[in-house]
């Protein structure tokens, strides 16, 4: 079950494999010795910032529906920037959730688009949950909540978000030498407390946001449309997406 110190796992072992890979978003894929053009792994990308903007729509009895967007510094093959948005919906929320006082539920679904503007390249994709639908790891807490205690604050009103879940992905990759693309596993995480309580001083308003998406495993994307005889003018936009085969 998801727990607050995955969002700490998560961002370490994205940094991790964000030093491996640096450099392997130059270097040609091969199969069989053949040349397959530009490599578009994303292994070790990551986007993190320390905020987040959310609309929701949240009541733990029934499903909820959580709009989010994030935008900041992204690190690893393809250094740069990056946009983020999607929406994740929340089935009842029965379970523990991950704060003390929490409730979360498993999610429902999922859809993002996302964009990574690097000198390396441009990075244009999509996330939804794994083709098998949601799985331990993919749960939210969205909730408001009142008497509430975290870090500074205590007797807090408000409302608490948090969302873990490791989606699959579907990239075009625009570089300088050609278009292709990449798909594989991600994970993603974050956070909203919006909160008015007592802090040490008196009343205070508290808020406490964060976002962190990760590229853990990369392949590449072959379904590309074939859309001449030559082969020489293909379309560069796929033909299916393989998040959903």
């Amino acid at each position: 079950m998801p727990t607050l110190w995955r969002l700490g796992v998560i961002g370490l072992l994205a940094a991790a494999l964000a030093l491996a890979a640096v450099g392997v978003a130059s270097a040609d894929e091969g199969d069989g010795g053949q040349s397959s053009g530009p490599n578009p792994s994303l292994v070790g990308e990551e986007l993190l910032v320390q905020d987040v903007t959310l609309t929701i729509d949240c009541d733990p009895s029934r499903v909820s529906t959580v709009q989010y967007s994030a935008s900041g510094t992204a690190v690893g093959p393809y250094p740069g920037t990056f946009t983020v948005q999607g929406t994740v919906t929340i089935a009842p929320q029965t379970l523990p959730g991950p704060r003390t006082g929490t409730v979360a539920g498993p999610l429902e679904s999922l859809a993002e688009t996302f964009t990574i503007n690097s000198l390396v390249g441009t990075v244009n994709g999509t996330k939804t949950l794994p083709p098998g639908g949601a799985t331990p790891s993919d749960e939210g807490s969205c909730q408001h909540v009142t008497g509430f205690a975290t870090g500074p604050v205590s007797d807090a009103s408000g409302t608490v978000v948090d969302v873990f879940s490791q989606p699959v992905y579907s990239a075009t990759v625009q570089q300088p030498s050609g278009t292709s693309g990449a798909q594989g596993d991600a994970s993603l995480s974050f956070s909203e407390l919006e909160l008015d309580g007592v802090c040490a001083l008196g009343s205070c308003h508290y808020r406490l946001a964060g976002f962190d998406q990760a590229f853990l495993t990369s392949a590449p994307l072959s379904d590309f449309c074939d859309d001449d005889t030559d082969l020489d003018n293909d379309s560069q936009e796929p033909c299916e997406d393989p998040g959903h085969q």
